[in-house]
């Protein structure tokens, strides 16, 4: 009898920590294309990542450098030209890009940060198991659950815009917006990210 209720215990924190694991990752969450202007596939991109933190830039820019080589599009990191400090308005773009031969130029940023914070007791989920033990068994156990310290934990997500823009109008092409859940560093973000960017892009016609 007391191996069953031990059983049933165990099988649902697994549930518990299994749905809660299936929270986590990466996904595109909605994506917009210019149907209005055609310039055919893009083979050399510019790509610049917008973030506080010049090493999040530079890892996001290299690792998305990696992804578009595998599939054959010339990429370039904006860090490989300029330092992060230099903002790249017109005269700048056109003083160290100007004679690159882009097709296109990418741009991500953060657009939305969120915290959600939860206080987390010692509980195990009851269902019936403490009231085998009549109402004293459950009260000695929703006493003890109530007077013991629990723990903080905070959940992060993020949500990320990428943008592509035509060289020659500056117009832009496409846009997409991400959102990544249960972020503990950046590198959980930049890694799925890259991937999902490039393969939209291939299914939007964009690259080949």
């Amino acid at each position: 009898m007391k191996s069953k209720k031990l059983l049933m215990v165990f099988s649902v924190m697994f549930l518990v920590l299994l749905f809660t694991s299936c929270g986590t990752g990466t996904k595109i969450i909605a994506t917009w294309q210019n149907k209005e202007v055609h310039i055919g596939k893009i083979h050399k991109i510019l790509l610049v990542g917008i973030a506080k933190d010049p090493w999040v830039r530079k890892m996001f820019e290299a690792k998305l450098k990696e992804e578009f080589l595998d599939v054959g599009v010339d990429a370039v990191s904006s860090l490989e030209i300029v330092s992060p400090d230099i903002k790249l308005t017109k005269e700048n773009y056109e003083l160290y890009f100007g004679n690159k031969n882009f097709d296109a130029v990418l741009v991500t940023r953060v657009v939305a940060e969120k915290i959600d914070k939860e206080r987390i007791y010692n509980y195990t989920p009851t269902y019936g198991v403490y009231g085998a033990y009549g109402f004293y068994g459950y009260y000695a156990y929703a006493y003890d659950y109530m007077n013991t310290p629990g723990y903080l934990v905070e959940t992060k997500s993020v949500n990320l815009e990428t943008n592509v823009f035509d060289v020659k109008t500056g117009t832009m092409l496409w846009s997409t917006i991400s959102e990544s859940f249960d972020v503990t560093k950046a590198s959980e973000v930049i890694n799925p990210l890259v991937g999902l960017i490039v393969d939209k892009l291939k299914e939007d016609g964009l690259i080949d």
